[in-house]
């Protein structure tokens, strides 16, 4: 328990040192930019129809990406799971992320997983300044995953993911046609406690999740290079089983861990702020500018999501949900429903997202999902 704590509270102190960028037109708040935001995306419609919570829900063979140390409690010995997601249909229709994960348990204590992800952003042209065409491609960024899981008790687990990410953007000279395709190494942590709740009484059981990740090299394009969207997310899950069905809620809590980028002149000189260490520990624990809000701001850039699922025993599920950031930041701020159908040892489920703004430009967002156990 004093190793628990002492985690937790270290990790509430990489979450205070997290920074923030200033608003172009000069206001005090703003949102925190990074490379390959894509990393992020919920890509399953189970958690998608559940407001993006995962960190501490029901292991399933998605738990790569939201945790993966949910795998050591799996009730089936493996899995393959396969989603497609529609992405920005208000914007664009080629835009889409689809995912492949898939998990084996190799004895009672250890588990390896691994995923795909490919995050396609549509053809992209580039034109001069009399309007003439000189580049077009397909425009794409990827994430290959691999994690090892262990069961340290009957209760709980812990799991480390590694994570090559390709990100073909085209950054480069558009003068010459020339890109410069981004390249990075990340790795995530994550923790998973599950136990029953009062089982003389009651037939419960309470989850506790915790997951660093993304952390790693930053992403290079050419000489240039940003900050990974390295993200804590800390949740807690309760399941209640009843006769022949079962009803769970979930939390989570998200913060991104990135540091303030400096301001800079029209020459690249930098006016205000530091310029950030460009290590792994220099990131998390370097010194960087406050945020222009103080301890606010820093609370405002907690995500906040929330789920509720029921099932009628394997067979059929119904989830919502109910995703929260503050005004301050992005203001994405939207409701959750979809369902779960098993056919044996398929599952199929989809979810639908209903946006609380009427310029969210992810409203009516469809997530569809297929996965397989054995």
């Amino acid at each position: 328990m004093r190793w628990i704590l002492f985690t937790f509270f270290c990790l509430l102190s990489i979450c205070r040192v997290g920074g923030q960028s200033i608003r172009p037109d000069g206001g005090q708040y703003s949102n925190v930019r990074t490379a390959v935001p894509f990393l992020l995306i919920a890509p399953d419609a189970k958690a998608g129809a559940m407001g993006d919570v995962g960190v501490a829900t029901e292991p399933d063979p998605y738990a790569i990406h939201w945790n993966a140390a949910k795998y050591a409690f799996a009730e089936e010995s493996g899995g393959v799971a396969l989603s497609f997601t529609p992405w920005l249909r208000q914007l664009a229709d080629d835009i889409s992320l689809s995912y492949l994960s898939g998990y084996a348990r190799l004895n009672e204590r250890q588990t390896l997983a691994a995923s795909f992800t490919y995050f396609s952003l549509g053809e992209v042209r580039f034109a001069d300044g009399q309007g003439n065409e000189y580049l077009q491609y397909r425009a794409f960024e990827a994430a290959l995953d691999a994690a090892y899981i262990l069961k340290l008790s009957d209760y709980m687990a812990l799991a480390t993911t590694f994570r090559y990410i390709y990100s073909g953007i085209g950054a480069g000279d558009y003068l010459t046609g020339e890109a410069f395709p981004g390249r990075a190494i990340a790795f995530d942590v994550g923790w998973y406690r599950r136990q029953p709740v009062a089982p003389d009484r009651i037939n419960a059981d309470l989850a506790f999740g915790i997951q660093l990740s993304n952390l790693g090299t930053r992403m290079q394009y050419g000489s240039n290079d940003h900050f990974l969207p390295m993200n804590l997310r800390i949740g807690t899950a309760y399941t209640h089983h009843l006769d022949g069905s079962r009803v769970s809620v979930a939390l989570d809590l998200n913060k991104l861990l990135v540091p303030t980028e400096p301001e800079r002149d029209a020459q690249g000189n930098i006016i205000k702020g530091k310029n950030p260490d460009r290590s792994i520990t220099g990131a998390v624990f370097g010194s960087f500018t406050d945020a222009p809000g103080g301890l606010l701001e820093e609370l405002s850039e907690v995500r906040i999501s929330t789920g509720l699922e029921w099932s009628v025993g394997e067979q059929f599920a119904l989830r919502g949900g109910y995703y929260h950031t503050s005004p301050r930041k992005d203001d994405l701020r939207y409701f959750t429903v979809g369902m779960g159908l098993r056919y044996e040892r398929l599952r199929f489920d989809f979810s639908y997202l209903i946006s609380a703004r009427q310029q969210n430009p992810l409203r009516n967002t469809l997530r569809f999902g297929l996965s397989y156990g054995w």
